[in-house]
């Protein structure tokens, strides 16, 4: 696997866990500024959840680390960051079997995961579903749907990355379709 590639390219990293209920507190400027010494080009954040959209001439496995081992060396804080190629959202959202009027687009969340898990696996979640959620995987992108809210449902990321093997990171609809707008 090439480590370096041809030329800048445009890449999403998505860091889990930072500013959610007063922890892990990182200030988005404060990590824009963090992701420019570290040498990446053309940077820029999406709301206060750890979004961020950058060139780089390094592969996504490599900046997945560089990015992390920065943010600990720097933060002190020791998250998980998932990074993929600006292509990937279109994709994310084309797959989303979701996106039809039988769905309420405000329960829709999309979890991203480090691996691509076996697709039997996902019937161990489901046990855990209450009334009329329902779970679609689509290689290493957990599609989920939670009509009566995230908050209430017993398919939490801790679950989900327990069951699955892989740690993760969820955003909600709104989040992944502004991204995608921002990268076109």
């Amino acid at each position: 696997m090439k480590s370096k590639l041809d030329k800048n390219i445009r890449q999403i990293a998505l860091l889990r866990g930072i500013n959610v209920s007063g922890k892990n507190k990182i200030k988005m400027e404060d990590l824009r500024k963090l992701f420019e010494n570290i040498g990446f080009k053309n940077v820029s954040t999406y709301i206060q959840t750890g979004n961020v959209i950058f060139e780089s001439s390094d592969d996504i496995q490599v900046n997945q680390k560089v990015i992390k081992k920065n943010i600990k060396n720097f933060f002190e804080l020791d998250v998980e960051v998932i990074v993929f190629y600006e292509n990937k959202l279109k994709k994310v959202l084309e797959n989303n079997l979701f996106l039809n009027e039988k769905y309420d687009l405000k329960a829709l969340y999309y979890c991203f995961l480090s691996t691509t898990p076996a697709t039997n696996i996902i019937k161990e979640l489901l046990v855990k579903a209450t009334l009329n959620e329902e779970i679609h995987l689509v290689n290493d992108v957990l599609y989920l749907y939670y009509p009566n809210g995230m908050g209430k449902s017993k398919i939490t990321n801790i679950l989900i990355e327990s069951k699955l093997k892989s740690y993760s990171t969820i955003r909600n609809h709104n989040t992944v379709v502004k991204l995608n707008d921002l990268i076109k």
